[in-house]
């Protein structure tokens, strides 16, 4: 089983991160640590959104080329 953690999960901790940059308790080393966590996140969000666009990319070869059979 992976690890990996589902993009609802990383979307809602990024969301925190960033309602955190918005109240006025900041504080600079505070601060710089949710920004890494924040890139992190950003990073494993970037790279779920990839792998579903390239699986999406490749149903939809297969789907265009099932239609192509259909047709001749």
């Amino acid at each position: 089983m992976s690890n990996q953690k589902s993009l609802r999960k990383l979307m809602n901790e990024f969301e925190v991160i960033v309602a955190w940059f918005d109240s006025d308790n900041l504080d600079v080393e505070a601060a710089t640590t949710k920004f890494e966590e924040g890139v992190k996140l950003a990073e494993q969000i970037q790279q779920q959104l990839t792998e579903a666009k390239n699986k999406i990319k490749i149903v939809k070869e297969k789907f265009d080329e099932s239609n192509l059979i259909e047709l001749e």
